[in-house]
């Protein structure tokens, strides 16, 4: 809705669950292992020390109503100010205000804008497993045996601070600044030697970074544009654990900090794009990690910092051709893709002895035809 030097809008967003789990687990032959090669382990057994078995169904949902405004205050500044509310009810029921306000301010004519931001975010749990994760089947871990609650949502709040500014008609660069710290943050949790995962809230978070950017649209005469972004970060959890299942029973007992499963200090991404006139066009872009910790990360002088699994490098590379033009705006469009063209099938992630660790694809091609009416 347009009113005025303001524009209103809002929606509501309703979504019912019913999710149905079964589990079966019985860990004997990873304690057994544990024992022989002598490796830190915790008993997960079942009552009468025999395999733990789940069963369950339920219905819930969440529904949640929004509104915002977005004011042109002077020809150079704009505001933005939300309000979201929430209703979540499946194994725990939550209502939640969420609100967030951003602004941004052009300094010059060239473009230079600053800009900056305030979120208050409310994130239900996962629908993957949240009947087993919230079933208290923390009781069955040797060293703790009572049940933790149902999993939680995550309640964050960010604030954001950053810079755009043109370099040239071809050119523009950003840097942008932000922390953000949670309550609850979440993760996933396996049982060991599987691929069942669970999840589980922590006490609190911390995430806090400087992402820099900077793109060239597409220049007309040569019918090329290009991008790169580098982002340097840092995500620490603490413990205890407060919600959900862990099979791991140090994170009860303590208070610690340690490095987040899923940081990673320095990510690089680019691509470069060329299109003719005749509708030919072909991509590539390229990616540079610097690797997530290995198990649980404590920084220490007299670690040297935490072991992370190995750097990579991938690369993708994009074809295709539109057909049909009419006025300009294709009708046809043919595709080809190859994703991680040197099949560098990397470690992206590796928590704990017991944990397999998660592989990036190994070269993949695939191809696809569109049709615009």
């Amino acid at each position: 809705m347009l009113l005025k030097r303001h524009t209103i809008k809002g929606g509501i967003d309703l979504v019912r669950l019913r999710p149905e789990e079964s589990l079966f687990f019985y860990g004997e032959g990873y304690v057994a292992l544990s024992h022989v090669l002598g490796l830190p382990h915790s008993h997960l057994r079942g009552p009468d020390r025999g395999p733990i078995t789940f069963n369950g169904e339920e219905a819930g949902g969440e529904a949640s109503v929004y509104v915002q405004d977005s004011f042109e205050w002077t020809r150079n500044l704009r505001t933005q100010v939300g309000l979201r509310f929430d209703r979540y009810d499946l194994k725990m029921s939550s209502s939640h205000f969420s609100p967030r306000v951003s602004a941004s301010y052009r300094l010059s004519e060239r473009g230079t804008t600053l800009h900056a931001s305030y979120d208050h975010f409310f994130v239900p749990p996962a629908v993957e497993n949240v009947l087993i994760s919230s079933a208290g089947l923390t009781r069955y871990v040797q060293g703790f045996d009572q049940p933790l609650p149902p999993l939680r949502p995550i309640v964050e709040n960010q604030v954001e601070l950053g810079l755009t500014q043109p370099v040239h008609r071809n050119l523009r660069v950003s840097a942008t600044g932000y922390y953000r710290e949670s309550k609850g943050p979440v993760h996933t949790v396996l049982f060991p030697d599987t691929r069942i995962y669970a999840y589980a809230n922590f006490d609190k978070g911390k995430a806090y970074g400087l992402e820099l950017k900077a793109d060239v649209p597409v220049v007309a005469r040569l019918g090329i544009s290009a991008y790169v972004n580098y982002a340097l970060s840092r995500v620490y959890f603490w413990n205890p654990i407060t919600a959900g299942f862990v099979d791991e029973d140090h994170h009860f007992g303590n208070t610690e900090r340690f490095l987040a499963p899923m940081d990673q200090t320095h990510s690089l991404n680019g691509g470069v794009t060329y299109r003719n006139r005749r509708g030919f066009w072909v991509s590539t872009t390229a990616e540079y990690g610097s690797g997530t910790p290995l198990e649980e990360a404590h920084e220490t002088e007299a670690s040297g910092g935490p072991q992370r699994v190995p750097v990579h490098f991938t690369q993708d590379l994009s074809f295709g051709v539109d057909l049909l033009r009419n006025q300009d705006q294709p009708r046809l469009s043919l595709q080809f893709n190859v994703e991680n063209v040197t099949n560098n099938v990397y470690v992206v992630s590796q928590e704990s002895t017991f944990s397999p660790g998660e592989y990036y694809n190994p070269r993949f091609f695939s191809s696809s035809l569109k049709i615009r009416f």
